[in-house]
């Protein structure tokens, strides 16, 4: 059987050296590929060249008419050592755009709950609720509210750090005091609406100065979405923007609360009267709304094993890949640890980012991720989380799981590769 042996032509090779070159930021960072776009700009994988790890870039559109991206690298460098939110690494100019450089996550909530055809369970939503009130307790002990918390603004770490979830994408977010004095920024109307209306306050869609008390509201609404997979208010249309907020808002005036969380525990009730009756200068009881839902999750024999939803559904993907080859690479040989299941960390210079992006943030086995997170959640404070005993309450009903028969197609090889037979 003839030898195949692959190489590069001299003109790929000068080609591929020039898009290289164009394609390095500072002289540091690689740009390689997309991974995320909006009205902002767009977001890179890049690798460092200093350190040469995985990184993320966020490229600011030069016509967008709002520039947010210099406040944001600002407020990422007073935030930088917290352990739930990304690293910051650097921010600068990038031919007319300006750029910033951070810590590389992996799938946002909203991935994930699509992948988990759009229901998540209450066990699952409770772990996220405890990280989500320690994270944001933090930003508001740092002065700042977010005024923008969705699902797609959360995002799971990568590798050890796959079980903690990160909060992201500060480029609404405001001081609500004077970080000296402590002074509340005055309260005014007429304001025009920050954020997302779907998960956005009442009081932030009559036009009230937002403060951190609408924060506290906007995740009661993300995680009623991520357990029954929408909000009463979702489809509204109109001709005009104002008018569909008018709607949003009255909907979500006139919805008790008692409706809006049917099917839920009674606890999710009880955070909404709290949250709802903050003044606003009030300062959120984050360790009573912690303890509120810590308590319903002892009650209901949970362990607070980090096993989400979507573990499930990305181990049995990558079973079935490894168990294939690739364009003759032998997957097998490549995963020769077969509890690892990081496929970004075993697969990077082998398999295109289509495949990449499907199981960039995952790893199994004990001895890749970190059980537990003491500094995010004090398990000694509730002894009844790890009772060794599995769930007596079935998932969320109506919670489906992917067809474990379903395969992504295998992109083709790169057209750079010339083969050559000898």
């Amino acid at each position: 059987m003839n030898d195949v042996k692959f190489k590069f032509s001299t003109f790929s090779k000068s080609y591929q050296f020039k898009k290289r070159m164009e394609k390095i930021i500072d002289g540091r960072f690689l740009l390689k590929a997309k991974i995320g776009q909006g009205s902002f700009g767009e977001v890179f994988i890049a690798e460092d060249l200093k350190t040469h790890e995985n990184i993320a870039i966020k490229i600011e559109s030069p016509k967008i008419r709002l520039p947010q991206l210099s406040m944001e690298s600002k407020i990422y460098t007073i935030f930088n050592g917290a352990i739930n939110i990304p690293h910051f690494i650097w921010y600068g100019s990038y031919g007319q755009s300006n750029a910033m450089a951070f810590e590389l996550c992996g799938k946002s909530l909203k991935n994930l709950f699509l992948l988990c055809r759009r229901r998540l369970s209450l066990k699952t939503v409770l772990m996220l609720a405890d990280q989500m009130l320690t994270t944001i307790e933090y930003v508001h002990t740092r002065h700042f509210i977010h005024r923008d918390l969705k699902p797609d603004n959360f995002v799971m770490g990568l590798g050890k750090k796959s079980n903690q979830l990160y909060l992201i994408d500060f480029g609404l977010s405001r001081k609500y005091r004077d970080p000296q004095n402590l002074e509340h920024v005055p309260f005014c109307t007429n304001k025009l609406l920050t954020g997302t209306a779907r998960y956005a306050s009442i009081n932030a869609l009559k036009g009230y100065e937002q403060s951190r008390r609408d924060d506290m509201e906007a995740l009661g609404y993300v995680w009623i979405y991520l357990m029954r997979g929408s909000l009463p208010w979702m489809g509204i249309t109109a001709k005009e923007t104002k008018q569909k907020y008018d709607k949003i808002l009255s909907m979500k005036k006139h919805t008790p609360i008692e409706d809006l969380c049917l099917g839920f525990p009674e606890e999710f009730v009880q955070y909404f009267n709290l949250v709802r009756q903050l003044k606003y200068t009030d300062e959120p009881d984050y360790a009573g709304y912690r303890k509120l839902f810590r308590d319903l999750f002892s009650s209901l024999n949970y362990e607070y094993d980090y096993k989400y939803d979507w573990c499930n559904i990305v181990v049995k993907k990558a079973n079935s890949v490894i168990n294939r080859s690739y364009h003759g690479i032998d997957v097998k040989q490549l995963c020769a640890n077969r509890n690892n299941y990081n496929l970004k960390n075993n697969f990077h210079n082998n398999l295109s980012n289509n495949l990449d992006n499907d199981m960039n943030c995952f790893t199994k086995g004990n001895e890749n991720v970190t059980k537990r997170t003491p500094i995010i959640h004090n398990i000694r404070l509730v002894p009844n989380y790890n009772t060794g005993r599995k769930s007596t309450v079935n998932l969320q009903a109506g919670l489906k799981t992917n067809p474990s028969g379903t395969q992504r197609k295998m992109p083709r090889i790169p057209k750079k590769i010339i083969c050559v037979q000898k």
